[in-house]
């Protein structure tokens, strides 16, 4: 057989690696197959171009976590649906993992919303059952309250009835002493104690010492003192004259001129002002009558003159008179006795 050097060869430039190739094997010439050229696991990292392996190359399942670097995984490699609820670790799916809208009714188990999850005023009437619209439409026509009884009776507006109120319905620390009337709380309503203590409290503790002297002092009056101004007097009480005034009466209704009091039982302080309705007056015996006194009486009396009953020459001399003074020989004037009387 003619020999042939390689270099003379034909290339080939495409394997199916069934093909042949010479080799020495311990001094002995044998023929090898592409295939099976490199034994197992004879390749290493450093036999690879960079980018040479391809999704190809790669086996299913072959690369694990282990074999993954850090935050080397995004959104786009994952696929959809990919990731199932055992993917996930617990409470590592928080309220900003969450897309709006995307939590639906079958996301939410049963009775996993209280009030306390409801925005107020988020209820409208269209999130409410049918049936519970339907009762507050049929409620509607209600325009007046029902009529209550027991402790509280009426309809719109409602009365606590009479000693409906009682200890119990109190709440602790309202009852305030401008609710107590004076003189109310008796010794039978104090604590047993406090009777106690006032019964025993003859040195007067727990007041200041200026308190313990006026008391003291106060000991010896077995009288009032004497009162002065508008009341005067002790133990007997005098109102002075002149004081009482419109402000002192306790009169029923409030005064306008002209009126006057009069008594009426049946009115607050038995006082009430009214118009007078008696128009026609008299005076005492020998006085005047109940006549009425007329314009004409009026100009009457107009017409005469002041000091009309005062004897003076003016009067005299209109009345036709002579004065005393007139007459030289007024004494044989009034001695005469004759008729007649002529001229000297």
């Amino acid at each position: 057989m003619a020999q042939t050097k390689v270099s003379a060869l034909t290339a080939k430039t495409a394997t199916a690696g069934s093909e042949e190739l010479l080799i020495n094997d311990g001094g002995t010439s044998k023929k090898v197959t592409i295939d099976n050229v490199l034994h197992d696991n004879s390749i290493r990292a450093e036999h690879y171009v960079d980018g040479s392996i391809a999704t190809a190359h790669i086996a299913d399942n072959a690369i694990t976590s282990a074999k993954l670097g850090v935050d080397v995984i995004v959104a786009e490699d994952i696929a959809n649906n990919a990731i199932t609820v055992a993917e996930l670790a617990a409470n590592a799916v928080t309220t900003v993992k969450i897309l709006d809208d995307n939590v639906t009714n079958a996301k939410m188990a049963d009775n996993a919303i209280d009030t306390a999850q409801i925005a107020d005023d988020a209820v409208t009437a269209a999130k409410l059952a049918n049936s519970i619209n339907t009762e507050i439409t049929a409620n509607t026509a209600k325009v007046t309250n029902a009529t209550h009884t027991g402790d509280v009776t009426g309809a719109t507006t409602l009365t606590i009835g009479s000693n409906k109120v009682i200890t119990a319905k109190i709440l602790d620390s309202n009852v305030t002493t401008a609710k107590i009337a004076d003189d109310a709380v008796t010794a039978d309503k104090l604590a047993n104690s406090i009777n106690t203590a006032i019964a025993a409290n003859t040195a007067k503790t727990g007041i200041t010492s200026g308190q313990t002297s006026a008391i003291t002092a106060n000991t010896a009056k077995t009288s009032n003192a004497t009162h002065s101004g508008e009341v005067t007097g002790a133990t007997a009480l005098t109102i002075a004259a002149n004081v009482v005034d419109e402000a002192n009466l306790k009169v029923s209704n409030a005064p306008t001129n002209g009126y006057v009091l009069t008594a009426q039982s049946g009115n607050t302080g038995g006082l009430t002002w009214a118009a007078d309705a008696n128009t026609t007056y008299s005076v005492g015996d020998g006085g005047l009558t109940t006549n009425d006194f007329t314009n004409a009486d009026h100009s009457k009396l107009n017409a005469i003159e002041a000091s009309a009953d005062v004897t003076d020459t003016t009067n005299v001399t209109a009345a036709g008179a002579l004065m005393d003074s007139e007459l030289a020989g007024i004494a044989a004037v009034k001695a005469t006795t004759g008729t007649f009387l002529s001229a000297d």
